[in-house]
């Protein structure tokens, strides 16, 4: 059987996130392709940042069979995605100066 740890891949897309980031600071000859990782970068870490909550709250729920959500769980659902949509949204609008 082939399972996948959920924690491993999370952590694998906050580093790429960060990786993108640091080569598109780092890169110092063509300013567009520095804007560019930069941005994919910043926007991977939001859709990152907007995953992680949904994805934890999925993985214990679902093979409990308890579906039903309070509003605690609503409103920090609602707060990372937010948050995420945030960092998302500073990704497409970000332009990396030298």
């Amino acid at each position: 059987m082939f399972a996948l740890n959920l924690p491993s891949l999370l952590a694998l897309g906050f580093i790429v996130a960060v990786v993108l980031m640091t080569m598109g600071y780092r890169e110092t000859q063509l300013p567009g392709r520095a804007n560019t990782l930069f941005r994919a970068g910043l926007m991977l870490l939001g859709v990152m940042i907007a995953l992680t909550p949904i994805l934890w709250y999925s993985t214990w729920a679902m093979p409990s069979g308890n579906l039903l959500m309070s509003l605690a769980d609503i409103f920090v659902l609602g707060l990372g995605t937010l948050f995420g949509g945030i960092v998302i949204g500073a990704g497409f609008l970000f332009r990396l100066r030298k």
